[in-house]
């Protein structure tokens, strides 16, 4: 770490430094995120998101992601099959937990951003509340998320970006010279 503040030596030379990073944070901030895939983090405690190979799908380079919870899914919308969240973020793909269980307010939102368009990647079918038990409201509403075909349920990743014609947002071969 370091002390940040204004008795450091090199604080009146670091001026034209700090100016230029205003200026970079004021642009990053004017600009609005944009990824791939929109991924649901599970309900349960303690929720985790991870880094891309330890996501419900793996995702291959050239994807990016962000992480929403219930609320998140609430301020978003679907405009032209993209997630739309209310700030201004865009997301071509929801991808649900690992778990295969969700409350039945959480089926209701993806139901909603399913039949508005919303493409929505799974790595299984969801019968499950938080119970161990199955839960018929939740299997009930998942079946009619399966039944909009916004839905591909699979662990690989590559079989859902051939059904949607996706395709990364750059590529790289490594051992071109």
């Amino acid at each position: 770490g370091i002390n940040f503040e204004r008795t450091n030596t090199w604080w009146r030379p670091g001026k034209a430094w700090m100016d230029y990073l205003t200026r970079c944070q004021s642009l990053l901030q004017q600009g609005r995120f944009v990824a791939d895939v929109l991924v649901m983090l599970d309900e349960g405690a303690p929720s985790y998101g991870g880094w891309r190979h330890e996501l419900a799908i793996p995702l291959p380079a050239g994807y990016d992601y962000d992480f929403a919870n219930l609320d998140a899914l609430r301020e978003s919308r679907v405009e032209h099959g993209v997630i739309v969240h209310q700030h201004g973020m865009r997301y071509r793909v929801l991808m649900l937990p690992a778990t295969g269980r969700a409350s039945p307010a959480l089926m209701r939102e993806v139901l909603r951003l399913a039949e508005a368009g919303a493409a929505l990647a799974a790595p299984r079918d969801f019968t499950r509340a938080h119970g161990m038990a199955p839960d018929e409201e939740v299997a009930g509403l998942w079946d009619k998320i399966t039944a909009t075909g916004r839905a591909v349920v699979g662990e690989n990743f590559e079989a859902f970006e051939k059904k949607l014609g996706l395709a990364p947002d750059f590529a790289h071969d490594a051992g071109a010279g």
